[in-house]
């Protein structure tokens, strides 16, 4: 295995660990009338939330291969 590729591995899990450490502080109580909402908004496939960032967004030169990517595979039309 590559060192490099090994430090990078042992830097995230103990990023990670790090977190989980620090969010054991927390308690958090339901907000019933947010779960009410959040579970009532409407799913978008891929396609249509791609859609919906490119009007929110419009696409950067720099994306245009992505574009083709997604194209290429069917994402959008």
């Amino acid at each position: 295995m590559d060192l490099c590729l090994f430090w990078q591995e042992f830097e995230v899990i103990a990023q990670i660990k790090l977190l989980q450490s620090a969010c054991n502080n927390y308690s958090f109580t339901p907000d019933h009338r947010f779960v009410e909402w959040f579970r009532n908004i409407e799913q978008l496939t891929e396609a249509e939330s791609y859609n919906l960032s490119c009007e929110i967004e419009p696409l950067a030169e720099s994306a245009s291969n992505t574009l083709k990517a997604k194209k290429n595979s069917g994402i959008i039309k």
